[in-house]
């Protein structure tokens, strides 16, 4: 879609300042709206206030990000995506012991492998992998938690 983009060496961030950028502010914001999605739900199913809490940071965080994108401020951006990552990983940590009755929709194994695969594609990014490679890895991970989270609370929920 973007010829002069490379997968590889630029952050998932930088789409959002090329042609059909408009794309971006769409994940993020699909992003914050999932986890806020997933709070208000694992709320309704006894889930401990922290995590809670954590769902909704990383909601915020999301959002921020999606509003403001690199070429408005790098700081924001990139503060509110680590602080967006931190509060997720965090949450899938704690998910299997602090979810109330949602707990048994992502047991521990599931729940933290996920978190595991965010946390190497973040660290092979910076070490091992370009930049671009990790993130992306970390991110699919990432939405593969959530998509999991919010299907198996979802059939809780009903």
């Amino acid at each position: 879609l973007q010829p002069e983009f490379s997968p590889a060496t630029h952050l998932i961030s930088e789409l959002a300042s090329h042609r059909l950028g408009w794309t971006m502010y769409i994940a993020f914001l699909g992003l914050a709206v999932s986890f806020l999605g997933l709070q208000l739900a694992v709320g309704q199913l006894g889930a401990s206030r922290s995590l809670q809490a954590l769902f909704r940071i990383a909601a915020a965080a999301f959002g921020v990000a999606g509003i403001v994108t690199l070429d408005r401020s790098v700081v924001l951006h990139l503060g509110s995506v680590v602080v967006a990552f931190i509060a997720a990983l965090l949450s899938m940590y704690l998910f299997p012991s602090t979810a109330g009755k949602a707990a048994s929709a992502l047991p521990e194994v599931v729940s933290w492998a996920l978190a595991i695969g965010v946390g190497l594609g973040i660290v092979l990014g910076f070490v091992a992998l370009p930049v671009g490679i990790g993130q992306r890895i970390a991110a699919g991970f990432l939405v593969c938690w959530l998509g999991l989270a919010g299907w198996k609370v979802g059939t809780l929920a009903t």
